[in-house]
């Protein structure tokens, strides 16, 4: 696995999928491989496949929050913030230091018009990501 990240980090995922591939065919279950074949999916801009590998990853892995994080942002990307947000609550209480995961949920919170919702949640980030200047929703850029 640690070669399909190498691959997938030095913008080569090609070889990554082929090695996550072998890694499937001998463990088809294998929960890590499937997410990381859902990330190499979504950075391709293939939603369906992404979900496809994501949905996949987190049946085997209910805890897998990269996973978790992932199958948000292509939910996001679907426009359907309803089916994201209870996978990112679970998320962010599991690992309530996870700064991206507190973002992203404030975002699906103002898509879902419960701006008063989001902004602890923005608020959240900003305080575990001191570098994060910006006030409201509007003016956040993604991590």
């Amino acid at each position: 696995m640690s070669l399909s990240r190498l691959y997938r980090t030095t913008g080569r995922p090609e070889e990554a999928r082929k090695e996550l591939q072998t890694v499937l065919q001998r463990d088809p279950r294998n929960p890590m491989a499937k997410a990381a074949m859902g990330r190499i999916s979504l950075q391709a801009g293939q939603l369906e496949a992404a979900l496809t590998w994501i949905s996949g990853a987190l049946a085997n892995d209910p805890e897998n929050s990269q996973a978790g994080e992932d199958f948000a942002r292509i939910k996001l990307r679907q426009g359907k913030p309803s089916e994201a947000s209870p996978v990112l609550e679970r998320v962010v209480t599991q690992d309530p230091q996870d700064s991206a995961c507190h973002y992203l949920l404030g975002q699906v919170l103002v898509r879902l018009q419960r701006p008063r919702d989001a902004e602890p949640e923005f608020d959240l980030w900003k305080k575990l990501e001191p570098s994060k200047k910006a006030s409201s929703s509007a003016g956040h850029e993604e991590p």
